[in-house]
């Protein structure tokens, strides 16, 4: 239940980063593991959508989020859907799952991130 991750990016930089490639007109796609990683990536594309997105003129953004199957329940929400209207412009943030990894992990997730933060885990529509 301890388990937090490593960030390869500080966090800051991150954010940073996304906004400017956004503001570009590129179509982002970052690596997220894990509820403290989904939730720094939800942070940084919705303060990329909310600047207006992308000045660049692309039509709308399709910012993707790899591996988001461990996710805290309440971030859920803070996925966009295509079409949805977003910080004046259209904007989404896709989830990209993975459904093997919930039969790989299932024999060491629960040990690892306690029963609580599996709440919003693998959770397929």
């Amino acid at each position: 239940p301890l388990e937090r991750g490593q960030l390869r990016v500080r966090e800051e930089d991150f954010k940073k980063a996304a906004k400017e490639w956004a503001g570009a007109g590129w179509q982002l796609a970052a690596h997220a593991i894990g509820d403290r990683a989904n939730r720094l990536v939800l942070d940084a594309y919705e303060a990329a959508c909310e600047s207006g997105g992308s000045g660049s003129g692309a039509p709308d953004l399709r910012l993707r989020i790899e591996h988001f199957q461990v996710v805290n329940a309440s971030d859920l929400p803070r996925v966009r859907q295509p079409g949805e209207r977003h910080g004046g412009g259209s904007a989404c943030i896709l989830a990209s799952m993975q459904p093997t990894h919930a039969t790989s992990d299932m024999a060491f997730a629960e040990e690892r991130l306690g029963r609580e933060r599996l709440r919003g885990a693998y959770a397929w529509q």
